[in-house]
């Protein structure tokens, strides 16, 4: 009886990888749970590795840098999914893709996804854009304890340099907590909310909000015009005298501080 239920177990548990195999791909190839990848197993990777957890859901990126023409990392299944950055990555995407990594839509609810780590690098380098980071959908992302740049090298298009919502033309369903991290970026596109947690905008310093405009996409405005750059800093991060929240404290800190107290700003 005993043997017969740890075949059963066995089976179960070889189905289950089975299916969780082909719900993560990278570069359009699905990747083995538990299997660690280099260089050797992709041309895409320049250096470094990555790892996913043996239920789909956790990603790990060991100092890994890597470009591909299109998106790397799309999560077909709708589980939570924590991604977890050692030492420093690089990911580059030079094609029209929607977005270095991709989650595809949950049939209900939110998906959580938790970014945290050491340090990565974001870097869209197509001529029409595309989002440098995540490309999102009823997702719950928070940037935890981590540094996380995200660039395109468009300027026409360095709205997309973050994160976007995939559902452009209805109502905005994504939020975004950044805690305790540095993130440095253009915009965030098409969000529900932003949350700040343990950090403080470094700039631009006036007040930032999330405003609608014409086709209901959401980005972050100031005064309003929209944000196109921006760094988040950790509270521990800010200095003091820092008036303009640029990290620096310099002569430009008294030119803020006497704009401030003639109204200027």
């Amino acid at each position: 009886m005993k043997k017969s239920l740890r075949y059963i177990v066995a089976a179960v548990l070889a189905i289950t990888a089975i299916t969780t195999q082909a719900q993560v791909q990278f570069c359009g190839y699905d990747i083995n749970p538990g299997q660690t990848y280099t260089k050797s197993d992709f041309s895409q990777i320049k250096s470094g590795s990555f790892k996913l957890s043996s239920n789909g859901s956790y990603l790990e990126l060991n100092n890994l840098v890597a470009e591909h023409n299109n998106w790397m990392f799309y999560f077909k299944h709708t589980n939570d999914v924590v991604l977890n950055f050692v030492g420093e990555s690089t990911l580059t995407t030079t094609g029209n893709s929607t977005g270095t990594i991709v989650f595809s839509a949950p049939s209900s609810g939110y998906r959580n996804v938790t970014v945290t780590g050491d340090k990565v690098n974001f870097v869209n380098t197509y001529s029409s854009g595309g989002a440098a980071f995540a490309y999102i959908y009823n997702c719950h992302i928070t940037i935890e304890d981590c540094y996380l740049k995200a660039t395109t090298t468009n300027q026409n298009n360095d709205r997309y340099s973050v994160a976007t919502d995939i559902n452009e033309h209805m109502s905005t369903t994504s939020l975004v907590t950044i805690n305790n991290s540095t993130v440095i970026g253009n915009t965030f596109l098409n969000l529900k909310d932003l949350e700040l947690k343990h950090c403080n905008y470094a700039t631009p310093r006036s007040y930032v909000s999330l405003e609608t405009y014409s086709t209901g996409h959401k980005r972050l405005m100031t005064n309003g015009e929209y944000v196109k750059g921006f760094i988040i800093l950790p509270d521990d991060q800010l200095k003091d005298g820092d008036v303009n929240f640029d990290g620096k404290v310099n002569v430009s800190d008294v030119t803020a501080l006497v704009n401030i107290i003639l109204g200027i700003k």
